[in-house]
C-alpha cells in the first residue's frame, strides 16, 4: 500500500470519528463517547500508525515523488534579475 493510501484512509477515518463525536451516546451508556466512536478511532490510530512505519522504512529520498533519479529536472528559466 502506499503513502497516499494510507494517507486517504487515515482521513477518511478521522472524519467518520467526528461524525461519531457529534452524535449523542446511547442513553444507557456511561461514557461520554459512544462505542462507535472509540472503535473509528482506534482504527485510525492503527492506519496512521501503519503509514508512519511505511515512511520509517521507506528506502525513497522521498514518498511522495519518488527516486531523486526520476524526478524531472526544473525548467530553466530566462528570467534575469538585472
Amino acid at each position: 500500500m502506499n503513502f497516499f493510501a494510507f494517507s486517504d484512509d487515515v482521513l477518511r477515518r478521522s472524519l467518520l470519528t467526528l461524525v461519531y463525536r457529534a452524535a449523542p451516546p446511547a442513553k444507557e451508556s456511561s461514557t461520554t463517547f459512544s462505542l462507535n466512536c472509540i472503535k473509528a478511532a482506534v482504527a485510525t490510530l492503527q492506519v496512521h500508525h501503519d503509514c508512519i512505519n511505511l515512511i520509517r522504512v521507506s528506502t525513497s529520498p522521498s514518498i511522495f515523488i519518488g527516486p531523486s533519479s526520476s524526478r524531472p529536472s526544473p525548467p530553466s528559466s530566462s528570467y534575469s534579475a538585472t
